[in-house]
């Protein structure tokens, strides 16, 4: 940056500056959320989403809070060695994940999406809700269904209170 300035080459410093604040707003909206469990588990697969240039959103309204954090932390691992292994089965053109959580009444919500094809979400899905309950060993609805026009399988995970 210093020689580009010194050189007077506003040009490529100008779009040197620009590359860098895209990819400090990337790594800032891959690593932060209003959970710290979420944020806990996507730094600990920081490599895995760099490798695949995984876009990575969330929007926490209400966290998982009647699950303890190491639940949070089993939840969010499965579904990121899930998408991770679809990775590296085929190409996903602008790979993302997207996590929303929300309370509704009564009910905690989290709603995942990821990008990929009709072919991984068909050999995912049955897998997905398999995991999730057995290896967690809670009482959680999972439902999964495919987008078709924008190529997004949406996770539908929730609990609820009588």
């Amino acid at each position: 940056m210093t020689k580009l300035l010194k050189t007077h080459n506003y040009t490529n410093l100008e779009q040197f500056l620009d590359n860098l604040a895209n990819d400090t707003c990337h790594e800032l909206n891959t690593l932060y959320s209003n959970s710290n469990t979420l944020n806990l588990v996507l730094l600990q697969n920081l490599t895995e989403l760099k490798k695949y240039n995984v876009d990575v959103r969330s929007t926490v309204i209400d966290d998982f809070t009647f699950l303890d954090e190491q639940t949070q932390i089993k939840l969010y691992t499965i579904l990121l060695n899930l998408y991770f292994e679809i990775l590296g089965k085929e190409h996903i053109n602008n790979p993302s994940i997207s996590f929303y959580l929300k309370k509704i009444g009564t009910n905690s919500i989290l709603k995942v999406y990821l990008k990929c094809t009709y072919s991984s979400y068909r050999s995912s899905e049955f897998y997905l809700s398999e995991k999730i309950i057995n290896d967690l060993d809670l009482q959680l609805t999972v439902n999964t269904k495919f987008y078709s026009n924008n190529g997004l399988m949406c996770v539908l995970i929730y609990e609820c209170f009588n």
